[in-house]
């Protein structure tokens, strides 16, 4: 199972990047606010990196350093996690008006558990703590049904009909729970 992970993360990585980068791209307008422009280039930036280290561990698999590998593996979360924690502080500045309590409840929520993965990950991966692990797979779990929210939730806490629901945006987070848990995975010491 774990070298069929890891054949299949970088194409993953690839298909998660150039999905990204077609949601974002179409994000990206000249008129439109700067918060909204920054979103797009944010999110056509990170997906090109995604595509990028995707190609890369395709290219080179296994002679990458473990260091490198631990390097991308914190950038692939973090990058992730704080487009989204950007992105709910977007949600808030535009919707603080009209939110309701559900609204506020999921978007604070989301802040939380954006900055816990982003600091749990990075624990993790640059101490080799049991510990450590265990937090950053509890907080990617929350993280993962953060995302379901965001997907079933309306940004002012309205929930959003079945049919209403963004397929693009099923998919893409998704992809990156399947990233996010091959990165965040709990070692048992023997």
């Amino acid at each position: 199972m774990k070298k069929l992970l890891e054949f299949v993360k970088p194409l993953l990585l690839v298909i998660f990047g150039s999905l990204m980068f077609l949601m974002y791209l179409d994000v990206i307008d000249p008129n439109a606010e700067a918060k909204v422009l920054m979103t797009g280039i944010f999110g056509v930036v990170f997906a090109l990196y995604y595509i990028s280290v995707g190609i890369l561990n395709m290219t080179f698999g296994n002679k990458l350093d473990k260091n490198a590998k631990n390097v991308f593996d914190m950038l692939n979360v973090g990058l992730f996690a704080f487009l989204f924690l950007y992105e709910t502080i977007v949600n808030i500045t535009d919707y603080v008006d009209g939110m309701s309590g559900s609204g506020w409840i999921i978007n604070i929520a989301s802040i939380l558990a954006s900055a816990a993965l982003i600091v749990f990950v990075v624990l993790a991966k640059t101490s080799k703590k049991e510990t450590l692990d265990r937090l950053a797979l509890l907080f990617a779990v929350i993280f993962a049904v953060m995302m379901v929210l965001r997907i079933t939730f309306t940004p002012a806490g309205g929930s959003v009909p079945l049919f209403g629901i963004v397929l693009n945006q099923v998919v893409l987070y998704a992809l990156f729970a399947i990233v996010m848990f091959g990165v965040v995975k709990v070692e048992e010491a023997e």
